[in-house]
């Protein structure tokens, strides 16, 4: 039985494949009858998201805020890019920082075990990982730009990323002057679902939202920004603690969950308490194992 992951990822590539053989740039617009909708009816989905024990990372633990990110400043040179056959190098490199100016991208993962991930992006297993179930805020998740990433061996050949480009000036410039006008530019979104297979391992999944879309997401809707967040993210099922974690960050987190779990009780929500979970390497795997642990 495939599981939800993969269903997801089935529609998403069939809708997809189906876009492409009539028109070689790739049109958000074709995802919302079949993806969007088996998005939206699907239950029990929980991803997850890997983090350094920092001052920042903790202070939106505690506020709820899921930060989004510029792509530029993400790791993979890859990020955005794109082959055209009508334009040299630096044109399209040039075009590529104008189309990652325009989207704001927060990235998560399938599984809160993965080893890689927990070395990558949670400081070398002295980090954490939280547990988000999306059905605790369905209605209020930007689930229309919400999508899995496509790993493949090579770029993406866009021949329409001039007139993208074009259209995201024109979005700027009206943004500024607080006028916008023109057609939304979800389709910038079809630069940020591709990577190279190498990245497979994340198994992502991402939130890419169109600087249109900021006023109805985020905090702020300031184009110039290169972080945004994402206010009142309240979400969480689980923490997993990395098996390095220290003891400081340790009890800060416990604290800040045993405080939300207090909440969710004093306000009658519907949601359990979060779990938090210590992780460990297991000697003769390599896995990881969780042990709960008592706030």
């Amino acid at each position: 039985m495939p599981t939800i992951y993969e269903q997801l990822r089935k529609s998403y590539e069939d809708v997809i494949a189906e876009n492409l053989k009539t028109d070689d740039m790739l049109s958000i617009k074709a995802f919302r009858k079949h993806y969007i909708s088996l998005l939206k009816d699907s239950t029990n989905l929980k991803f997850y998201k890997y983090y350094k024990p920092t001052y920042f990372t903790i202070r939106n633990l505690e506020k709820d805020l899921l930060m989004c990110n510029n792509p530029s400043a993400f790791n993979d040179i890859y990020e955005g890019m794109v082959t055209s056959d009508k334009l040299d190098s630096s044109e399209v490199r040039s075009i590529i920082t104008n189309v990652s100016s325009a989207v704001s991208i927060s990235c998560f993962s399938e599984t809160w075990d993965n080893l890689l991930m927990y070395a990558h992006y949670a400081d070398s297993f002295r980090g954490f990982c939280i547990e988000y179930n999306f059905d605790y805020i369905r209605d209020r998740l930007p689930l229309l730009y919400f999508f899995p990433v496509i790993y493949q061996s090579q770029p993406v050949s866009l021949e329409q990323m001039q007139k993208l480009n074009d259209d995201i000036n024109q979005v700027k410039a009206a943004f500024k002057e607080d006028s916008l006008t023109i057609e939304k530019i979800d389709d910038v979104i079809s630069y940020f679902i591709h990577k190279a297979n190498i990245w497979n391992y994340e198994r992502e999944w991402r939130f890419i939202i169109p600087v249109t879309q900021y006023g109805n997401y985020f905090n702020s809707k300031d184009v110039s920004a290169d972080k945004h967040f994402i206010p009142n993210f309240d979400c969480i099922s689980a923490i997993y603690l990395a098996p390095n974690i220290d003891d400081l960050h340790k009890e800060h987190i416990c604290e800040i969950i045993k405080k939300k779990n207090k909440e969710r009780a004093e306000s009658g929500s519907p949601y359990p308490p979060i779990l938090v979970y210590q992780t460990k390497i297991q000697e003769a795997k390599y896995m990881l194992e969780k042990k709960q642990v008592v706030i």
